[in-house]
């Protein structure tokens, strides 16, 4: 199965859980909205050539100062 399509906006996602993401290279939707995921995880993203359109409406951080508790 080739995932395309990903809305966890508004759930306990992280970003441990958006690290794990590169590994799907046929996504092209992702909802993160209102998550816990900082910004910074545009660079992650960046990675996934067929990603667009990201969603990130309230997130909050920049970026993740403990990568262990994010």
């Amino acid at each position: 199965m080739k995932l395309k399509y990903l809305d966890v906006g508004y759930t306990r996602v992280t970003y441990k859980v958006v690290r794990e993401l590169r590994g799907l290279s046929h996504l092209s939707f992702l909802n993160l909205d209102f998550t816990q995921v900082p910004l910074s995880c545009r660079n992650i993203l960046a990675d996934i050539p067929s990603l667009q359109p990201v969603r990130l409406n309230g997130i909050t951080k920049e970026v993740c100062e403990d990568e262990y508790a994010c």
